[in-house]
């Protein structure tokens, strides 16, 4: 009789063997030490999407996306001090693992980098969240960078550029190793502009820390706004009305559109392209102005909260959105032609490739510009049937631009349905969350559509008031794949890589 034998479990049959721990709307599993070690094996020959990694007090949490796009999230705890890495399967959390180390003084063991990420030496104190910080090391040791002994060989250079000056918008220092006149190697150290989110929002109630939340990135407000109300509402077990939810998906669509026509403009301008950046340019501004009018603030900071929203819409302003999307789908075809014609100036350069979107899990326009789709409109609490999503393959800035494009009318026409079938009744919930609405210790995932990608909260609520909290942008992703697309371009490829990517340094920094 031949018995075939039975295959390794794959790594999400791995997570789901571990003990359930309530969250909602998904679960945690909490893992043994072994069987985070076979995980970490298994992770090197399966596909398992890992978005992204943080610590407690007393345990490390993986955030990951299995084939159908659900999320499954893995717990270990901490021994010692200390945790198994996942960055040798999976290099593109190599930062996460360097935070944790730098916040909570826990580490990854067999990490790939163990240089500090967001400590640059000048902070009062080592390891500020954990439980017992320590003294500051003193004196502080300068930033390090890779040495690579071939560099001295071959006769390559270093070039810093930053952080005060740089590419991009936003303290960054780019250190680039240059052959000749092209980019052999890129290393990006952020940071500079970490402001202790996290730390500030522990012990908050969740309509204190509302404010903050709202001022995390301005160019991903309402994003980041949505997805730690949606992590409160999750954590309570409770639901907000119908038009609340909606009115939040029109905002969240207006803001992608605000941001994709500022990147847009910005990657016109950089090639010459003025008719295209004037254009864009104009639509920006007459969203900006229809939000104001609507929801009383240029970029709808602090329209969000755990509940639904802040204040009701001005019905004048609401009444005068179709007009609003009127004209901006009567000037998307110009603007778009405008693109087409100067298309030989963007096709085929600053290109990433499929491997590298895949490696850095890339969402929003830069993944699906190279083969890379991930849209978290199908995710709860929305489970919106959005219009296909629009996937190429160049992955060069062209084609981050016809993404561009394509979303703004993506967004357009969601906007559009949800505002026509603008359902009726109150915008918020009574009473907003106070300690009453949450068991003695609630757990919560929230995650919104950012116009870089997806926003990602993790909550813990005990007593009424934050005692955890994860944050991840989309932003950090988008400066791991500049790293690895650099190599082989020259420094115009290099500036017009950073402005078709839209890169954020307080999303990735926090």
């Amino acid at each position: 009789m031949n018995l075939v034998p039975r295959p390794p479990p794959s790594a999400s049959e791995l997570i789901r063997a571990g003990a359930v721990v309530p969250a909602r709307p998904w679960p945690r599993y909490r893992l043994a030490p072994e069987a985070w070690a076979d995980l970490a094996d298994r992770l090197a020959t399966d596909p398992l999407r890992l978005i992204t990694l943080w610590a407690d007090e007393t345990t490390v949490h993986a955030l990951f996306l299995d084939a159908d796009g659900d999320p499954l999230v893995a717990s270990v705890p901490i021994e010692l001090r200390r945790y198994l890495a996942l960055s040798p399967a999976r290099p593109a959390v190599s930062p996460c693992e360097r935070m944790i180390r730098d916040l909570w003084g826990v580490e990854a063991i067999g990490a790939l980098d163990l240089r500090p990420w967001l400590d640059h030496g000048n902070w009062g104190l080592t390891a500020p969240l954990s439980p017992r910080p320590g003294p500051a090391v003193w004196p502080p040791e300068a930033p390090e960078f890779t040495a690579m002994p071939e560099d001295e060989r071959t006769g390559a250079f270093q070039l810093g550029l930053g952080p005060v000056q740089s590419f991009a918008t936003g303290p960054v220092h780019l250190r680039l190793t240059l052959d000749g006149e092209r980019i052999a190697r890129l290393e990006v150290r952020l940071g500079y502009a970490h402001r202790g989110i996290v730390r500030l929002l522990r012990s908050r109630t969740p309509a204190e820390a509302v404010s903050l939340v709202a001022r995390i990135d301005a160019e991903t407000t309402v994003a980041h706004q949505s997805a730690f109300a949606r992590a409160v509402e999750a954590a309570g077990g409770w639901r907000i009305t119908a038009r609340a939810e909606a009115l939040r998906v029109v905002m969240a669509e207006l803001e992608r559109c605000a941001v994709h026509l500022h990147h847009l403009a910005q990657v016109a301008r950089l090639v010459g392209l003025d008719r295209a950046g004037t254009s864009a340019g104009w639509m920006r501004q007459t969203v900006l102005a229809g939000s104001a009018a609507a929801f009383g603030h240029r970029m709808m900071m602090g329209a969000i909260v755990p509940g639904g929203l802040a204040d009701a819409p001005a019905e004048t302003g609401l009444a005068a959105l179709p007009a609003v999307l009127d004209r901006l789908e009567a000037a998307l075809p110009g603007l778009a032609q405008a693109f087409r014609s100067g298309a030989n100036r963007l096709s085929g350069r600053a290109g990433i490739r499929a491997s590298v979107a895949a490696n850095c899990v890339l969402g929003g326009p830069s993944g699906r510009a190279s083969g890379h789709p991930l849209d978290v409109h199908v995710l709860p609490p929305l489970h919106l049937e959005a219009a296909p999503v629009a996937r190429l393959q160049a992955g060069d800035a062209e084609a981050r631009c016809r993404i561009r494009l394509d979303e703004i009318a993506r967004s357009l026409m969601l906007a559009r349905r949800l505002l026509l079938a603008d359902p009726a009744g109150p915008v918020h919930r009574d009473p907003l969350p106070d300690q009453d609405l949450f068991e003695p210790a609630s757990e919560g995932f929230g995650v919104a559509e950012s116009a870089h990608g997806p926003v990602w909260y993790w909550i813990r609520i005990e007593s009424g008031r934050i005692s955890a909290l994860h944050i991840h942008d989309p932003g950090l992703a988008l400066w791991l794949a500049l790293e690895q697309a650099a190599p082989g371009l020259e420094l115009d490829g290099l500036r017009l890589l950073c402005r078709s990517l839209g890169l954020s340094v307080s999303g990735a920094d926090l």
